[in-house]
């Protein structure tokens, strides 16, 4: 996110082109199960209760037009691999 936020940055004092909303994803979903799995986290499924949205992914086509997404993983593990690279410089570490 900070790597993103960081281009957004430099684009939007350099060219003042951003658009008004832009949604900050990683593309395409990782589903949360992949998620704990990849952590090694012990976890119970449970039903979705009615009401609830089981899914939600975002476009990111703009945000891809303006930064290149490719270098990022976007894979469960990889998105833990990048947690547990910031985790040290946090007191406490993250829960």
């Amino acid at each position: 996110l900070a790597a993103i936020l960081a281009r957004l940055i430099v684009r939007g004092a350099m060219w003042r082109d951003l658009p008004e909303v832009l949604n900050l994803a990683l593309p395409g979903g990782v589903h949360m199960d992949a998620l704990l799995a990849a952590d090694g986290r012990n976890w119970t499924a449970r039903p979705i209760p009615d009401g609830v949205i089981g899914a939600l992914v975002l476009d990111t086509t703009q945000l891809a037009a303006i930064v290149s997404l490719a270098e990022f993983g976007t894979t469960a593990e990889a998105i833990v691999a990048d947690l547990r690279g910031i985790i040290p410089a946090r007191p406490g570490g993250a829960a």
